[in-house]
């Protein structure tokens, strides 16, 4: 399972390395950062990358484990009981109503837990740049809440 949820993460934090804008490295070279304000300027905001990753392998690995109760092994069929074995099942044996209902009910618990946990939130940021002042903002959206960061 660690096999194949482990590039749900890899890549998640590549695309947050890689969305850095160039602007915002530049400047923390030329105002000489150190290591703590690198860090706490330029990595920990791509934090949500991270957390995106980690849910989303969360995710493919529930889905693993849902679709792990129903096999067939040379002759044999392995069942548990659950929701992922009904769908195996259903679709096996050509029952469809009850591969619908299923498939339908699986999502409505994705969708809400979803909701539940992560909420309705997206992150926008926005880079500022002040020459004259010479400080740099990085301010964005997450759900109902602002966030701002200023070197």
């Amino acid at each position: 399972m660690l096999l194949g949820t482990q590039w749900y993460i890899l890549f998640n934090v590549i695309a947050g390395a890689m969305s850095d804008p160039s602007d915002l490295r530049e400047v923390s070279s030329l105002y000489h950062f150190n290591r703590w304000q690198r860090w706490t300027k330029l990595i920990l905001p791509n934090f949500p990358y991270l957390i995106t990753g980690m849910v989303t392998a969360s995710g493919g690995a529930g889905t693993l484990l849902f679709f792990a109760e129903y096999s067939h092994v040379a002759d044999r069929t392995l069942e548990t009981i659950g929701l992922g074995a009904q769908i195996d099942a259903a679709t096996d044996s050509g029952r469809f109503p009850i591969l619908l209902l299923a498939t339908i009910l699986i999502s409505l618990m994705v969708v809400t837990m979803n909701r539940l946990v992560c909420g309705a939130s997206t992150a926008s940021p926005r880079l500022g740049i002040n020459s004259k002042a010479k400080s740099l903002s990085v301010t964005g959206n997450a759900g109902s809440r602002r966030w701002r960061y200023r070197i």
